[in-house]
């Protein structure tokens, strides 16, 4: 069996949007066998609109059998402004096996950036979150949540 790459559409980011500053992401994930040729969980990576342009680095993700969180930062690559990260995508790379499944019940991105201030210079950091299950960790109370409706 092949590796498989699925994407998740984040969305875009709120209009005061000027860069990013920090990528978090949180996956609550296990995958239903360890051994022989089993498949697992290979990498996380954040793209733009497109799925193939990536706005982050690619990590390796960890899994076991058993239903665990895990929290990723990411570092930030490429052009870093709102039109780039606008219609953000995840995207999740399941590694190459033929027995087994791989089970992704919850997924959080938080990205904190700098926002701009009427277009000025002036500005703070926020945190904008996607989320689909808020058990995963506390959310700021500036945080946007917008579900992603990921199969269970």
């Amino acid at each position: 069996q092949q590796s498989i790459t699925r994407y998740w559409l984040l969305g875009d980011m709120p209009s005061d949007f000027d860069y990013a500053t920090v990528v978090v992401v949180k996956l609550r994930l296990r995958r239903s066998a360890s051994k022989g040729d089993a498949l697992s969980f290979g990498s996380v990576q954040l793209f733009q609109s497109n799925e193939s342009t990536a706005v982050t680095n690619s990590l390796t993700i960890s899994d076991t059998t058993t239903a665990t969180n895990y929290s990723y930062s990411m570092t930030i690559t490429g052009t870093n402004n709102k039109t780039v990260w606008d219609g953000l995508r995840m995207g999740i790379r399941t590694s190459v096996g033929t027995s087994g499944s791989a089970y992704l019940y919850a997924a959080q991105v938080d990205i904190t950036y700098n926002a701009t201030a009427g277009g000025g210079s002036s500005a703070q950091n926020r945190i904008f979150g996607f989320n689909t299950d808020k058990a995963l960790s506390s959310i700021s109370k500036n945080a946007i949540i917008v579900p992603l409706n990921l199969p269970v």
